[in-house]
């Protein structure tokens, strides 16, 4: 099951459905916002963040920055899915997924 972080800090389990990898990129995008990139967090799960959050304007998400600074390498990521590469902040909405959803 995968979990669905808000900006606002609430968090959501989901669902996500058994179709194609195609179908599954799709829905996993509508919980992001549109084009993810990955963070891959130390507990074997994968941090689905909006590519394009600086451009957009997305808002800081400080639940997830709070989980992924403490369980990630946030330099491995695009930049312009975060704030700055020294604040290391999440913008966004974010979906945490498992190897196998992620595949």
């Amino acid at each position: 099951m995968a979990l669905w972080i808000q900006v606002d800090g609430t968090e959501t389990e989901v669902i996500l459905s058994n179709g194609s990898s195609f179908d599954k990129m799709e829905e996993m995008q509508k919980y992001v916002g549109g084009y993810y990139t990955p963070v891959y967090l130390s507990d074997g799960k994968t941090m689905l963040v909006n590519e394009e959050g600086i451009p957009m304007r997305l808002p800081y998400n400080r639940k997830a920055t709070r989980l992924a600074t403490t369980k990630s390498n946030l330099r491995d990521i695009t930049v312009m899915a975060i704030n700055t590469v020294n604040t290391l902040n999440i913008l966004g909405d974010v979906l945490i997924v498992s190897k196998e959803e992620f595949n």
